[in-house]
């Protein structure tokens, strides 16, 4: 995605990419080929090429093996790495003989842009709580202005690491981020480096990265270190496309971290690690079945003062996937190996530990959604140890979640739950395996303001076979739940490869042409999951995606009903704030 595409930060928006700014919550039922085992060691390919992996496998059996987590640039200076923080504690609570070491890249990159103006060092300290009010709407806008225009220049550096990855020579202001992120992640000789990648935009900087390495910039330990990628955003990617073009990738980590992880640290041959895609055996796939339990993460390595919030807003999870799984739209879960979740009283014990840990009191539930009776569970176990504390969640609109529910997460904590609602038709619904029906989106909504909770809704326009009455039905919800909603967000209907609606796409009336390129890596394309494609309108002929006209009329008809409030242009963590500080 080019730097051009860099939109206003919206906290509400669906990922907090740099480049896009859109916070995608949909999720997947965990596709078939996750169940697949390795192959037996008596079927591996030659292993010859591997011997770099095979010396370090090794060497972490001679001695305490050394690991670096890296999260990589291309995220908002707001966001802690819930992803490296969670694999900081499953690594010392089952390696604990490991030598750690936890880098936030992107942090990184921020502090060096931030201390480059007088104006970035003001908006810094404006959002760290450090000078004036953070709460003062009008003063908040002008400085989301200046962090705006620090965002291009990142967007510039990531288009400098496409062009460096398609083979041309890197810039300065590239080099420069290259080479101080090289220093951090080779500090204390590691025998592994993983490179953690949220979003997709931010495998441009990670690959950036590797390749640099790879490169010997600045000269290496005399042994090299692995240098593995995982996250996210590599199960957005075909992973032998990425390998094979990717030549200075020793391995991906597919799927959940963790096992591979275990795997590396134990002194286990690669090709017996499920999950660990090498150049030689590419195919690997995540063992699902053997899935790591839900443990609590370690935010000690990274340094919390430094991130753009006035206090300490943490990511969190209960659980991990999707306890729905049936939306034909869903293409965010192939990272999740099948759901799972906490026992209520062990999180709310995991939040107050927190709390004492790390003087947090406000936390972003980043599960996919927690549902009415886990919430509920989760209530009462925060009420009964008596915390004080603020929480986030998403929410599938149903009519669980009932007046009683939702007072009783009010008073545990819950100042803000954010519904995917996707579109006000019953027949989309239906069309989508939403499970979820208009009378009870209304009465969600509405029942959660009464109980003074701020209500985010999530919309998707352009979904398949999509009529202008379709609109219409969306748009007339719209006017009536207006008053109880704070922010809406708007997203355009996404095709992902391996969903429902990619299988049925014929019947759909869409015409698949192929998936779309992500980078060009030394003459080589890789392609994301998304697929490209074409309409079949109501008389027959083709037409393009109708997102874009869609959108147009919502954003007409939200214009119409007055004002947008503050929160939509709030990036997650403040949104929490602003509804802990409205609400309290």
């Amino acid at each position: 995605m080019a730097a051009s595409s860099i939109r206003p930060w919206r906290a509400t928006s669906r990922i907090r990419s740099m480049v896009s700014f859109v916070r995608e919550h949909q999720s997947v039922s965990v596709p078939a080929y996750c169940h697949m085992t390795p192959l037996p060691v008596s079927r591996l390919p030659d292993q010859s090429s591997d011997s770099r992996l095979n010396e370090t496998n090794k060497h972490m059996q001679r001695s305490p093996p050394k690991l670096t987590l890296a999260f990589v640039p291309g995220a908002h200076p707001a966001y802690v790495p819930l992803g490296v923080a969670v694999l900081a504690g499953h690594v010392r609570r089952h390696s604990p003989n490991a030598e750690l070491h936890v880098v936030d890249l992107n942090q990184h990159a921020w502090r060096s842009l931030l201390a480059s103006t007088t104006a970035s060092r003001d908006a810094a300290a404006f959002f760290a709580g450090r000078a004036g009010n953070f709460y003062d709407e009008a003063t908040y806008l002008a400085q989301l202005t200046v962090l705006g225009d620090l965002a291009r220049q990142l967007g510039e550096v990531e288009r400098d690491a496409r062009r460096y990855l398609e083979g041309e020579p890197p810039s300065a202001p590239l080099a420069a981020l290259l080479s101080a992120e090289a220093t951090a992640v080779l500090e204390g000789d590691p025998d592994v480096i993983g490179l953690s990648a949220l979003y997709l935009p931010q495998l441009t900087f990670a690959l950036a990265l590797a390749r640099w390495l790879d490169a010997e910039h600045p000269p290496r330990p005399a042994r090299r270190p692995l240098v593995l990628l995982g996250g996210a955003a590599t199960s957005h990617v075909e992973v032998p496309e990425l390998l094979a073009a990717c030549p200075f990738l020793d391995g991906v980590a597919v799927g959940e971290g963790e096992a591979v992880l275990s795997g590396l640290l134990e002194g286990r041959s690669h090709f017996e690690i499920p999950g660990l895609a090498t150049p030689q055996f590419p195919h690997t796939v995540p063992d699902c079945a053997a899935a790591a339990l839900l443990g609590a993460a370690d935010f000690s390595d990274l340094a919390l003062g430094g991130y753009l919030v006035p206090e300490p807003v943490l990511p969190v999870l209960l659980s991990r996937g999707c306890r729905w799984r049936a939306c034909a739209f869903c293409a965010h879960n192939f990272s999740f190996g099948g759901y799972r979740q906490k026992d209520a009283g062990t999180f709310a014990d995991e939040l107050a530990t927190y709390g004492q840990r790390y003087g947090a009191r406000n936390f972003y539930l980043a599960d996919q959604y927690v549902g009415p009776q886990a919430l509920a569970a989760l209530s009462d176990a925060i009420r009964a140890r008596g915390l004080d504390l603020a929480f986030h969640s998403m929410a599938r609109p149903t009519r669980c979640y009932t007046k009683e529910l939702l007072a009783t997460a009010r008073a545990a904590g819950c100042v803000w739950l954010s519904f995917g609602v996707e579109t006000g038709s019953e027949r989309l619904l239906d069309l989508c395996r939403k499970g979820t029906h208009v009378p009870e989106i209304r009465a969600a909504i509405t029942e959660s303001a009464r109980a003074d909770i701020s209500n985010l809704v999530m919309l998707v326009f352009g979904l398949p076979t999509s009529t202008d009455e379709d609109v219409e039905a969306t748009l007339d919800l719209l006017g009536e739940v207006h008053e109880h909603v704070d922010a809406f967000t708007e997203s355009s209907f996404v095709l992902f490869d391996h969903t429902e609606f990619a299988r049925r796409a014929p019947e759909l009336g869409l015409t698949v042409s192929g998936r779309r390129p992500l980078l060009t890596v030394l003459g080589r394309t890789v392609h994301s999951f998304r697929l490209d494609f074409t309409e079949r309108g109501v008389t027959g002929g083709v037409r393009p995606p109708r997102s874009g006209l869609e959108i147009a009329r919502f954003q007409s008809r939200r214009r119409w009903l007055g004002e947008a409030r503050v929160y939509e242009q709030l990036v997650a963590e403040h949104y929490l704030l602003y509804a802990a500080h409205c609400h309290r």
